[in-house]
């Protein structure tokens, strides 16, 4: 079929009504041999593991051949509504499809008013292209030839779109990936990159399949990356380079499961190219491509704007590693530097066609590979391919092991003996057993057949004609190898055989379920299904459809196989998978039509764009088509706003997010994809619809609005006697400026007071803008109102504007002043004000424009009391109330000015009132320095708590010496402290010279603290080593004992004399087992009992004076004198009684004896 191809039309249709969560639907006949309705359903796969990639945007070209008959063609969603129309070799776009949950996605091509003769004519002359994107991806296509028809009136399809990103790969898919960041400034390389992917160990499946192939790109520095427009690109965040080589297979160790091959983009048939044909080839020619490497290159920024295209002084280049297997089908011998090149293409993903790029030249044979480079202008698929024109149509007679008809569908599986070239075709239904396969290669290689679940079914193959021959499937081995899949028989000749399977025919039944429906949401809320549509699928093939019925009745299922049931009714849909029993009475599924329903509103509206995307345009409202699917690809419906872009939709569920589109029905449409939302009452849908820069809406204007044009102030209060300037802008009803004037005539009107004493003058340049100027000067204060008229007769335009005139600032009234009427050289700021006056001399309580104040010699201004840095000169800062706030400080005493200028209007206004100001140098006096002890009660505080000397300094005049840099000591004594703190530091001497912190405002502080108890006193406080007058009183930290702690010993255990006197102790201590630290026992007693009576005299028993310790403890001696001169006996009992902390205590010594005379 040699026809000069010739692009007729491109579609985008309405992905929404194309949704079916399954791509399923009723197959609607025609009623009359003058109509046809051709299904097309089309999946969209991982081409790593053959899952379903849902929410995949489906592109349609359709390309018919010259000599066609002029038909006319619609294509219609699956619910016939129709998304397209062919007309006079026209064709309207609407918007793109979308695969649904399945990953499928289906539609009806119609024509009318054809003969069968005619339709059957129009299917050989066409061609469908369909192209497939998804986020994460990279894009692939599809070609399918109308006339192959694996049922009647239904064409199945399969694109295989590779993940981009490495988790996502199969770890047996034979593709090599590698990613790099690209720094640009303004869309030129910083710097070179070059990008190569890795060498993957042949020990894997997938390294033996790509073979030690490799590619290299190599951008170089100073290159210009261009965008879609060919212009240079500005990225948003970072640009990503990604690269992918695909094997091609050389070894053929591949199979229908891990095939690089089946991704090709569009397939290895080619109908047709563009660039400049190589030799042997018309850009028309239909071929076969037999391929040594494929490569995708992506360049994108983080908000998918893709790199198009190159342009420098250097070359952007690709070099494959080549691997050494591979057999060039031209020589049949694996390929050699000899060789010279090998045929370069390149794969448009906007169009779905390839181009020949020129020789790509073997430059290097190396270990394993041959360098095969070529330098590239833009990005794409690259392929490596040769070419081959032979074909046929292969005809398969399948019969099972019995030898009966085969009676399930099938797969269909090739692959080419040295690599280079695979396909594959599923869901072949009647007649099951005879297969026609268009296009067939001219190929030895691998031919198999499997079921729709991937199970190999093929046993062996016979060559019609030739009973002798017989082909079976090797031990170990997936398929024939067959010498060539046409044998000997002409180009575009038929060439038939017998395949007999494996296995016997199985076993079919009818079931005949009820379907059962529940609110995915909610499963309480059921029902059943009583209308709709439905299709039955195995793995990727379908098996059937119908309208649903109850029961319903499906035929021709393989008893306890899995199928996949798909279930829609105008928006609504709905899957699940079922195992075919003839004891199946109900499926049961899951869907959002019997959810309860809002009502949301949506709004359309067109809007005009700058460069940046930015709305420089809006019109009001206006009727656009809009279409809406839920994010999980299982609801779905349309419609139309209203001539005022208002809609109302019915069909949403609550908390369920939904996306669509809307746009424009007429001959130039434009798009709006908006992004995703919620299905919430108080969340209205609100859509723009960004139209074309040279259209016909963003280039001309809309009238005035009266009542939206605006008059404005440029100054609002304004001081009278100034001169302001009213500006009316006219605008068009949306809101939007108008660019030009309606007219030249316009004016203002004083509505309110009458007559004031106010001068007009209209300045408006000749600019013919949208603007219409005039300078208003009044003399009067207070309230004017203007209202703007325009045209002939006049009319008010826009609201009425209310100027408040104030009295006009007089600069040269203004004072500065300060508070501060001997301030100190010591660096100090001091707070100045300034009152703005008008020209009687009454305070202004408005703001008379920027102030800047400037002091001379040595002074520094400030505009807060701290932090900033001072300057000479500042600007105030600014109260708007008609005062100003500034600071001033200096370190040297003098006399010093400080002026102001009022810069209210352009002008600088001298403030006549200067500041004059004398610094004095302050002298300390220390006969009026005191020292202070906070925190202290009655001398007493808790230990562990802190107590603050502060000594503070003063000048002549009584003032706090700021800024003064004395030394301040005080020496401290400490009795019964065991380690003192002071501003972090410590020591344990008893006494130490301590240099207190200077606060710079004139005092000093010293923080005392001791976390045990005892007295602090002070022995002097100087200020730069001169006593101080008067010093606090002395203090305690106070700690309290307890008396489950305090002890009460002797110091010996020897008996007493009245010359051997033991020392008894008494020791204070706290919860911690240490000394109190300080006296804090009183009412002190010692009572001696249970004396010995030797010969009825009692012993004599004395205790001298209790000596106090001052840290806590208390100790006294004693002796004894016996009662009768005999040897001493018995321990004698010792009780010291006290009080402390307000509670009397005691404590016994019992070890003490009498042996005194």
């Amino acid at each position: 079929m040699n026809f000069i191809y010739k692009r007729i039309f491109r579609f985008l249709s309405v992905f929404l009504v194309l949704i079916s969560l399954a791509s399923c639907g009723w197959f609607f006949g025609s009623n009359n041999d003058s109509e046809m309705d051709l299904r097309i359903e089309v999946n969209v796969l991982d081409a790593t593991d053959g899952s379903a990639i849902a929410g995949a945007n489906i592109e349609a070209i359709m390309i018919v051949a010259d000599g066609a008959p002029d038909v006319a063609m619609e294509l219609q969603s699956l619910s016939h509504q129709p998304v397209g129309l062919m007309e006079d070799g026209q064709f309207e776009k609407l918007a793109p499809l979308v695969s649904s949950s399945s990953g499928s996605m289906g539609m009806f091509l119609h024509m009318q008013g054809a003969s069968e003769e005619m339709q059957q004519i129009v299917k050989g002359h066409t061609l469908l292209q369909l192209l497939a994107s998804k986020e994460g991806y990279f894009a692939s296509a599809a070609i399918v030839q109308l006339e192959e028809q694996e049922t009647p009136n239904l064409i199945t399809a399969n694109i295989y779109l590779t993940p981009n990103v490495s988790s996502e790969l199969s770890a047996d898919f034979p593709v090599a990936l590698k990613t790099a960041t690209l720094a640009v400034t303004n869309g030129i390389t910083n710097s070179q990159l070059s990008l190569t992917t890795d060498v993957v160990a042949t020990s894997t499946t997938r390294g033996a399949i790509l073979d030690y192939a490799t590619v290299n790109l190599n951008i170089p520095s100073g290159t210009t990356l261009l965008d879609k427009d060919g212009q240079a690109i500005t990225p948003i965040g970072a640009l990503t380079v990604k690269i992918m080589l695909f094997s091609a297979d050389p070894t053929g160790v591949s199979d229908i499961s891990n095939n690089p091959l089946l991704a090709f983009p569009g397939g290895l048939s080619i109908e047709g190219f563009e660039g400049t044909p190589p030799d042997g080839l018309t850009n028309n020619s239909q071929f076969e491509f037999i391929s040594a490497g494929l490569v995708a290159i992506e360049i994108s920024d983080s908000e998918g704007n893709q790199v198009r295209g190159f342009q420098g002084m250097g070359n952007v280049s690709l070099t494959f590693e080549v691997p050494d297997s591979t057999v060039n089908p031209l020589t049949g011998n694996p390929i050699e530097l000899s060789d010279v090149s090998i045929p370069m293409w390149s794969f448009s993903e906007t169009t779905g066609n390839w181009s020949y790029e020129g020789a790509a030249s073997i430059d290097a044979e190396n270990t394993n590979t041959f360098t095969v480079t070529k330098n590239i202008t833009h990005l794409s698929y690259f392929n490596l391919d040769w070419f081959q024109s032979q074909r046929c149509k292969l005809e398969v007679d399948v019969v099972d092991s019995n030898g009966d008809a085969n009676n399930q569908q099938l797969q269909v599986y090739f692959s080419r003996a040295s690599g280079g070239w695979a396909k594959q075709k599923s869901g072949w239904g009647d007649p099951l057993d005879k297969l026609e396969i268009y296009n067939v290669p001219s190929f030895g290689g691998t031919f198999n057949l499997l079921d729709n679940w991937g199970d190999d079914l093929l046993a062996s193959v016979e060559i019609e004609g030739d009973p002798d021959s017989l082909y079976t499937v090797a031990q170990g081995e997936t398929g024939v190898s067959l010498p060539n899949f046409c044998g000997d028989v002409a180009d575009q000749e038929t060439y038939k055989i017998r395949a007999i399977l494996n296995a016997p025919n199985p076993t079919l039944i009818d079931v005949n379920p009820d379907l059962g429906l529940a609110c995915e949401i909610d499963n309480s809320i059921t029902g059943t299904i009583q209308d709709g549509w439905y299709s039955i699928r195995a793995g990727k093939s379908y098996i059937g459809w119908g309208e649903v019925t109850s029961p319903l009745a499906i035929s021709g299922l393989i008893d306890g196989k899995t199928y996949s049931i798909y279930y829609y009714a105008q928006s609504d849909r709905a899957s699940t998978d079922f195992t075919a029993s003839s004891t199946l009475s109900v499926i049961n599924l899951e869907s959002l039509s019997l959810c309860p329903k809002i009502t949301q509103s949506i709004t359309t509206q067109r809007v005009c764009r700058d460069e940046n995307e930015a709305i420089i345009k809006q019109g009001g409202g206006f009727s656009a088509r809009y279409g809406i699917r839920d994010t999980g690809y299982r609801q779905s419906f349309w419609g139309e706003t209203d001539v005022d872009g208002n809609g109302t939709i019915t069909e949403m569920v609550d908390t369920v997010s939904y996306e669509g589109y809307a746009y424009l029905h007429n001959s130039d449409p434009h798009y709006f994809i908006y992004d995703r939302f919620d299905a919430t009452s108080n969340n209205p849908v609100f859509v723009n619809l960004t139209m074309a820069a040279d259209s016909e809406f963003c280039t001309s204007e809309d009238p005035i609005s009266l009542t939206e044009s605006t008059l404005t102030a440029s100054k609002n209060p304004a001081a009278a006697t100034t001169d302001i300037t009213l500006t009316l802008q006219e605008k068009s009803a949306n809101g939007d400026d108008r660019l030009t004037d309606t007219t030249s005539e316009w004016g203002l009107v004083i509505t309110s007071p009458d007559n004031p004493d106010v001068t007009i003058q209209y300045t408006d340049p000749d600019e013919n803008d949208g603007r219409h100027l005039a300078t208003v000067t009044s003399n009067y204060v207070g309230d004017v109102t203007f209202q703007a008229t325009i045209g002939s007769p006049a009319e008010n335009v826009g609201d009425e504007l209310t100027v408040t005139f104030t009295q006009a600032p007089a600069p040269e009234n203004t004072s500065i002043t300060m508070v501060e009427s001997s301030p100190r050289a010591n660096g100090v700021r001091f707070p100045l004000t300034i009152q703005a006056k008008d020209i009687n001399g009454t305070n202004l309580t408005t703001s008379m424009g920027v102030l800047r104040l400037t002091a001379t010699n040595s002074a520094l201004l400030s505009t807060a009391a701290s932090g900033g840095t001072p300057a000479t000169t500042i600007t105030a800062v600014d109260n708007n109330n008609g005062t100003y706030t500034a600071y001033v400080s200096n370190s040297t005493a003098e006399q010093i000015n400080i002026s102001g200028v009022v810069d209210p209007d352009g002008e600088n206004i001298a403030v006549a009132q200067a500041l004059s100001v004398t610094f004095i140098t302050p002298t300390l006096v220390l006969a009026s320095t005191t020292a202070e002890l906070s925190d202290v009660t009655s001398n007493e505080l808790a230990a562990g708590s802190v107590a603050t000397l502060t000594v503070s300094l003063f000048d002549q005049d009584g003032v706090a010496l700021s800024g003064s840099t004395e030394e301040v000591k005080a020496v401290l004594t400490k009795t019964g402290v065991q380690e003192l703190s002071t501003d972090g530091m410590s020591d344990s001497a008893l006494t130490a010279d301590y240099t207190l912190i200077n606060n710079n405002n004139g005092t000093y502080t010293l923080a005392i603290k001791s976390d045990t108890g005892g007295d602090i006193g002070f022995t002097s406080i100087t200020v730069d080593s001169n006593n101080v007058p008067s010093s606090p009183d002395d203090f305690r930290f106070i700690i309290a004992s307890d008396v489950t702690n305090t002890t009460f010993t002797a110091n010996s255990n020897q008996t007493v004399t009245t010359v051997i006197k033991p020392t008894l102790t008494l020791a204070l201590k706290d919860a911690n087992n240490a000394l109190v630290g300080y006296s804090s026992a009183t009412d002190l007693a010692v009572v001696f009992s249970n004396k010995d009576t030797p010969g009825g005299i009692e012993d004599t028993w004395n205790s001298e004076s209790i000596l106090d310790n001052s840290d806590g403890s208390y100790s006294f001696r004693v002796s004894c004198a016996r009662g009768d001169n005999a040897t001493g006996q018995g321990p004698v009992t010792i009780t010291f009684n006290y009080t402390v902390d307000g509670s009397s205590e005691s404590k016994n010594v019992t070890t003490v004896y009498c042996d005194g005379g």
